[in-house]
């Protein structure tokens, strides 16, 4: 399993991103990378799967293809700034529980029972559409198999709870229209953080993929950006 990374900035944190439970899998931060590539940003994101692997199912496996990277850069000494998408958030908050992290942004975070069936309800109905109609998926990306879900299930299972034990600044942003991940679940997420250094924002608006919203996600980018500057406060939304 490989992770995308560039020569080490010794001046910047380093960003540790961490994808959800989707085909995309690292270019789902396609667009944080290229803005803050050009800001001289050192950006890791390891692959958790691959889909195209049909027995590539452990729980174990995925989230330590995620811990051994981190534990590198930790063994280095680096700051480390985590940003976690969808399932990737839940992951991201095991790991800021685990380790001394610096800054912590949760993107559209997927903790509630509720969020994870409208995960599994949309993902296995789009993979009985391709057993009936493969004409209809038209992605540039595998498919994920249906049976993959049982894997991403015990992971939200397994650390969902850590978000109550973290003590790094946190950030949690997420969109009123989201159609997979309800708000509710950053909500919970916010409201079982036990200390001050957080922030919600919430977008009007944005669905799922906050990233590559045509219209938000310059904005969202900054807020991350100045939120890692220890700026965030400053900024009226």
């Amino acid at each position: 399993m490989k992770w995308i990374n560039h020569l080490f900035n010794r001046s910047k944190p380093v960003i540790f991103c961490i994808h959800g439970f989707g085909v995309r899998r690292s270019h789902e931060f396609d667009e944080l990378k290229h803005y803050f590539d050009q800001l001289g940003y050192t950006i890791i994101i390891p692959e958790i799967y691959d889909q195209t692997i049909m027995d590539d199912i452990d729980p174990n496996e995925w989230l330590n293809r995620v811990e051994q990277p981190l534990k590198e850069l930790i063994n280095q000494k680096k700051k480390i700034c985590i940003v976690g998408f969808s399932m990737g958030g839940v992951i991201a908050s095991h790991f800021a529980s685990k380790y001394k992290i610096d800054r912590l942004i949760l993107l559209a975070p997927a903790f509630e029972y509720i969020t994870v069936k409208a995960i599994l309800d949309t993902v296995e109905g789009v993979a009985r559409n391709i057993i009936k109609k493969p004409e209809i998926y038209t992605s540039d990306y595998p498919p994920l198999p249906d049976h993959f879900t049982s894997t991403f299930r015990e992971i939200v299972s397994r650390c969902k709870e850590s978000i109550k034990h973290i003590s790094s600044p946190i950030l949690i942003i997420h969109g009123t229209q989201d159609e997979t991940i309800p708000l509710r679940s950053s909500e919970y997420a916010y409201d079982s953080i036990y200390h001050l250094n957080k922030r919600l924002i919430i977008l009007k608006n944005v669905n799922h993929k906050i990233l590559d919203d045509i219209n938000y996600k310059q904005d969202v980018l900054f807020i991350i950006e100045q939120f890692i500057l220890n700026k965030l406060l400053k900024i009226d939304y």
